[in-house]
């Protein structure tokens, strides 16, 4: 009864969306008494919400509404969760400003979500605001501290964290050994983008091999284990047997 009584809700919120969503298209004097419509509705069912499920509740809806690509909906639910403190709401809003994912797109509220978040140790709020200091992107840009940043949660087996430290060691200060590590430890553990970007390495002739072949060798069988996957790399591994093979 609960969950149907949410779900009614929602219907009606998402009409309200869409019939209120521009008050200024009516008359003047209609305008303002529909705003005031939708801010108390806006309210009450943000009341509502927060006193008939629980936060554990709130994040599993929101992370379905994600999911589905909902997300003004789930924008809705998110900011309440945010601002009570909830560190994995906040991590979430951060990276939806970030991308401007259901809300304005927004690096100066993306940051201090994600850093709110960071604070509280969320390993997605410090990954994504090692973006910051990678890119220089509202802040000034640092290598060393993004490094520092993804150190701590790839040391949490964060394997985003390693990946993305291997990325940096390549494409930004010219270590391809030092990249060569993380991606290792990213490919051992299962992910998928870190073990093509070691299989590329190794083809490239920077792995641990004593010849190139050895290299050529091991980066056939990095493919191989790919191409025997789903998705992106599964695709991308592809291409790279048959230029291999050939």
């Amino acid at each position: 009864m609960r969950l149907y009584k949410l779900l009614v809700l929602f219907i009606i919120w998402g009409f309200s969306q869409v019939a209120f969503s521009s008050p200024a298209e009516f008359e003047p004097k209609r305008a303002g008494l529909f705003s005031k419509v939708f801010l108390a509705s806006q309210q009450s069912l943000e009341n509502y919400f927060s006193s008939q499920i629980s936060d554990e509740q709130a994040l599993k809806l929101i992370r379905l509404l994600i999911a589905q690509k909902k997300w003004q909906a789930a924008a809705y639910l998110i900011q309440p969760l945010a601002r009570k403190g909830n560190m994995a709401a906040q991590s979430q809003l951060g990276i939806m400003y970030l991308y401007g994912e259901g809300v304005p797109q927004n690096d100066e509220l993306a940051f201090w979500w994600l850093n709110e978040a960071a604070d509280k140790g969320s390993i997605k709020g410090i990954n994504n605001l090692a973006q910051f200091y990678v890119n220089g992107r509202l802040v000034k840009k640092s290598i060393p501290h993004a490094i520092k940043l993804l150190e701590k949660t790839a040391n949490s087996d964060s394997v985003l964290a390693m990946t993305f430290l291997g990325w940096i060691y390549q494409n930004q200060l010219n270590e391809p050994q030092n990249a060569l590590k993380w991606y290792e430890k990213a490919s051992e553990k299962g992910d998928l983008q870190g073990r093509f970007l070691l299989a590329e390495l190794y083809e490239q002739g920077y792995g641990a091999g004593k010849t190139q072949q050895e290299n050529r060798n091991k980066a056939i069988d990095l493919y191989r284990q790919l191409a025997q996957q789903k998705g992106e790399y599964a695709n991308r591994a592809r291409v790279k047997l048959e230029k291999l093979m050939q």
